[in-house]
């Protein structure tokens, strides 16, 4: 049979395998694929220098690793007067984990007084939008593709009160200690890169969930459309 058509046909299944996983991806919450992967175990950041997001309402995850170095993960964002923003956090399920509480706060000019000490200060007038998820229910989640393991906590939407900008912090009431992920936003956005970039982040997760590299099927279909590929690679360049 014709090299180009044998090619060819393979390209086309390796196509319709990526396309149809992805759709999975795409249905299932908390993926990789649905959630725009912006921060894993990086650098410090603090409100002067905090990560900045082009807009809280498209899906965004955030996995932390808190430490004295770093005992507070700091987003800024622009909010519309009424926007919803939709926040849910979550633990590695991990014994060592199981029992804290994490806390994120959306602060801002307009915000209401927290009713409690922050372990840090916000600019004079600014108040805070409190998610404390000692105060919320907790169940079991998992992950498919990355095969990853939470607690995760009840999801909360809060109203902005005012157009202005914003900024999310997350930290541990009892100590800087801990791992916790966040993800927030309801609009999924996607990029052609998604296709290199979701897998090198779903690396990451995986390591910051203290779990396998081969955890979940997102390896599984990796080490196939790479199988795929090469011989797509092969035949293309055999002779006739």
């Amino acid at each position: 049979m014709n090299t180009k058509v044998v090619g060819g046909r393979y390209m086309a299944a390796s196509a319709v395998l990526m396309g149809g996983l992805l759709v999975m991806a795409a249905a299932t919450a908390h993926n990789p694929w649905e959630y725009q992967t912006r921060y894993v175990d990086g650098p410090p950041t603090t409100l002067e220098n905090p990560l900045v997001l082009e807009s809280a309402q498209i899906k965004s995850a955030f996995y932390f690793r808190a430490t004295a170095a770093k005992p507070v993960l700091w987003i800024r964002f622009e909010g519309t007067y009424g926007d919803e923003v939709r926040l849910r956090l979550g633990l590695p399920a991990k014994a060592e984990y199981a029992s804290l509480r994490p806390v994120a706060v959306i602060s801002g000019q307009d915000c209401p007084e927290p009713g409690r000490a922050l372990p840090f200060a916000l600019p004079e007038g600014w108040g805070a939008l409190v998610y404390d998820t000692a105060q919320t229910a907790v169940s079991d989640g998992y992950e498919g593709y990355t095969g990853a393991r939470s607690y995760q906590f009840e999801e909360q939407t809060y109203t902005l009160p005012a157009s202005g900008t914003y900024y999310i912090a997350v930290y541990f009431p009892t100590g800087p200690e801990g791992k916790c992920w966040l993800t927030l936003g309801t609009e999924r956005k996607t990029h052609l890169t998604d296709l290199f970039t979701v897998p090198v982040h779903a690396a990451a997760i995986r390591a910051f969930f203290e779990i396998s590299p081969l955890s979940g099927w997102g390896a599984t279909l990796n080490l196939v459309v790479t199988i795929m590929l090469l011989i797509v690679g092969v035949i293309a360049v055999s002779p006739n």
